[in-house]
């Protein structure tokens, strides 16, 4: 039966906190479900996989080779994994991508285990939260690409449990002061891949703050009847707790604080212009923003260099222009909320939506299961939100969000559970009528369940997009589908690289000159490095063209006004002729042989001082 609203979700005789404390307690299905997902991405990367670096996959490759307290646009956790993966498994794409699979079985894990806990046991709910988890698109590609936002989903499930387990041990007069210790080093590591898991907190502190209103409100009226105690709650061991817990988050976080105050803080003017607020100075333009996902590479398409939308360019590309600040339009508002139900699912989405209705009030706010909620639902309020409003003035990606549907997936999977067992009941009574048997279903003559139909609509979806993921070559041959395959970005840069590194060669034996390669995007830069024979030392002039700064501006061996680059000769990647004469000083420029967009220069002579300029100024 479908949970009932009035009800306590925690079944009678059960402690989940004491019977499942051990991940170990988890169903054997979920086990399964979990290592054969793993398993089949592993085999993928490893064997099967005809997809190049992402350019924010090579991007934060190359911080892995410059490791640092944090850098200009994120912190520096996906540098230290990468870092620590590729010492092991090499600089390959294999090496890059395996942390992606091991921090997607672990959210897998935590989820089924929080969901297993909070339902007193039931394993139906904790195998859905499992599988609906990886049946989001947006975890599917994230199980896959080791960019920030799978660990950062990591460490946000499991702030969640850890707060369920605090909310445990507050119920049993415990302190549990490691917990809260746990819960900071969880939001650290978390802030250190990515700064939206600072909105966390925000919400749990938004749900703890409704929770004491509601509970002062009863104890006040208990008090006035003289039925209630009137005294202190004995909340003073919870707080001490929560001194050590923001203690220790403030230490976790606190290489991204070093690394911006010896940097003059470009880490606030970048997330401040990608919200369209301008700040004083050069880093606080509105495009100063990392280029969404499905943007991120500007990739060759049909064996040529090209622009984003596959077709061949020799004018300035948009890297190549000043920035300008976007025209307003509401279609970025029904752009963002319509790319939800893509990256969550036509039917999980409202699924999700409908258990937040249903399950808001706390129902009655007794036990630690209904408590807790009111913080799986408002853990995801404060993103979802804040983005939702992002988008009514300037653009925001689908993906932002992500981490705001972490908690909803266990609320989602509750619902679930009791529909699924509604429906079987169903079927089981309905079976039992003579024949003919009635229509009693919405699209088959059995009873159904707006549930059921729910899961089933996200099982279909989920797997086509999917199995989808894993074949886009086949899927680009389609004659519908086929044309929209943005296939061109995640393939074919493994070759340009080498007819690149070819010309380089062919450069430097004609005229007897050391040679580099520089791109006209911070992406393409590093796409080209870790491609390149020998992964040799590679350019960005993204900020010297006329773009936004990278990580590249803060390398002390990246910068292209090094006196002790003059004289060399560059093959520069992207751009136009034109862009590239306003920001160097050369002899010559001609363009490369077979590669569209690419340019020879011809003996270097340095930056000029306008562009030295525009990139310096603030």
């Amino acid at each position: 039966m479908m949970p009932n609203p009035s009800a306590p979700i925690t079944q009678p005789g059960t402690d989940p906190a004491n019977g499942h404390g051990r991940l170990l307690g988890l169903p054997g299905t979920v086990w399964w479900l979990a290592i054969t997902i793993a398993m089949i991405r592993v085999i993928f990367l490893l064997l099967l996989s005809p997809y190049d670096l992402v350019g924010d996959e090579a991007h934060y490759w190359e911080w892995s080779k410059r490791l640092d307290w944090s850098y200009y646009s994120k912190g520096p956790g996906v540098a230290w994994t990468i870092a620590f993966s590729t010492w092991l498994l090499g600089d390959t794409e294999f090496g890059v991508r395996m942390p992606a699979v091991i921090f997607s079985l672990l959210t897998t894990l935590v989820l089924a285990r929080l969901t297993l806990e909070i339902t007193g046991g039931d394993r139906q709910a904790a195998f859905l939260a499992a599988a609906l988890f990886n049946l989001m698109p947006i975890n599917q590609a994230m199980g896959l690409l080791m960019t920030i936002d799978g660990p950062m989903i990591f460490f946000w499930a499991l702030a969640l449990w850890l707060t369920w387990r605090l909310m445990r041990a507050a119920d049993h007069g415990r302190a549990a002061i490691i917990t809260w210790m746990l819960l900071g080093v969880a939001i650290g590591v978390g802030f250190l891949f990515k700064y939206t898991t600072l909105l966390l907190p925000v919400g749990l502190l938004i749900a703890v703050g409704i929770r004491a209103w509601g509970r002062g409100a009863k104890l006040k009226s208990a008090a006035d009847s003289g039925q209630g105690p009137t005294g202190g709650d004995g909340r003073c061991p919870q707080r001490l707790g929560l001194v050590a817990g923001v203690m220790v988050f403030l230490i976790v976080a606190s290489p991204v604080a070093i690394w911006n105050h010896q940097h003059q803080w470009p880490t606030v003017r970048h997330l401040a212009g990608g919200i369209g607020i301008s700040l004083p100075g050069a880093l606080g333009q509105p495009d100063d923003l990392d280029p969404p996902l499905e943007e991120s590479i500007e990739a060759p398409a049909d064996g040529e260099f090209a622009n984003a939308d596959g077709n061949e360019s020799a004018t300035a590309t948009d890297e190549a222009r000043p920035s300008a600040r976007r025209p307003w339009t509401p279609l970025h508002f029904v752009e963002f909320t319509g790319a939800q139900f893509g990256v969550v699912g036509p039917a999980l989405l409202p699924l999700m939506i409908l258990a937040i209705w249903r399950y808001r009030r706390g129902r009655g706010l007794g036990t630690a299961s209904e408590r807790f909620m009111s913080s799986l639902i408002w853990s995801g309020i404060p993103v979802v939100g804040i983005y939702v409003a992002i988008s009514v003035f300037a653009k925001a990606q689908g993906n932002w969000a992500a981490g705001g549907y972490v908690g909803w997936v266990p609320l989602a999977a509750i619902m679930l559970s009791g529909g699924l067992q509604r429906h079987r009941t169903l079927v089981r009574n309905w079976l039992k009528l003579p024949r003919p048997r009635p229509r009693r279903g919405f699209f088959r003559k059995r009873p159904e369940t707006m549930e059921q139909v729910a899961w089933h609509i996200t099982l279909g979806f989920g797997l086509v997009c999917g199995l989808g993921m894993l074949a886009l070559p086949w899927v680009k041959l389609l004659p519908v589908f086929g044309p929209l395959v943005p296939i061109h970005r995640i393939t074919g840069f493994a070759q340009k690289a080498q007819a690149v590194d070819h010309v380089a060669r062919e450069v430097a034996r004609e005229h007897d000159q050391p040679v580099i390669i520089a791109a006209a995007n911070y992406q393409r830069a590093g796409l080209l490095r870790f491609y390149l024979p020998g992964q040799p030392r590679t350019f960005s002039a993204q900020n010297l063209l006329g773009g936004r700064r990278s990580s590249y501006d803060y390398f002390a061996d990246t910068n292209l006004a090094d006196d002790s680059l003059r004289g060399v000769s560059i093959v520069a990647v992207g751009g136009s002729e034109e862009a590239w004469r306003r920001a160097l000083k050369f002899d010559s420029i001609e363009p490369a042989p077979g590669l569209p967009m690419t340019w020879i220069i011809l003996n270097f002579e340095g930056v000029r001082p306008q562009a030295l300029a525009d990139r310096d100024r603030w």
